[in-house]
């Protein structure tokens, strides 16, 4: 049998705000918020690329359990640590 693509809607219907993948609570807009900070490094403050490395730490295990790893390598080497870092401590 075919496998089907996928909607964002299939994944996680519009009145629901976060789904348990691979034992994480991840919520919806993880992904674009993950971007944003991502962003902020590029030509942000001191004090806003510290809260945005914050953020990513905080958002780096839902990024992990959505398997954005076996898809993506980030250009930023201090995301992509952190991002290893939250694969580690997942064991994933």
């Amino acid at each position: 049998m075919a496998e089907q693509p996928f909607r964002p809607e299939d994944v996680l219907p519009d009145d629901e705000d976060f789904k348990i993948i691979r034992g994480v609570r991840v919520r919806k807009g993880t992904i674009f918020a993950a971007m944003r900070n991502m962003e902020i490094l590029g030509h942000g403050t001191e004090a806003e690329k510290a809260a945005a490395l914050t953020m990513i730490r905080e958002l780096a295990p839902g990024l992990v359990a959505l398997g954005i790893r076996d898809h993506f390598v980030c250009r930023n080497p201090e995301v992509q640590a952190i991002l290893d870092d939250a694969a580690a401590e997942l064991a994933l």
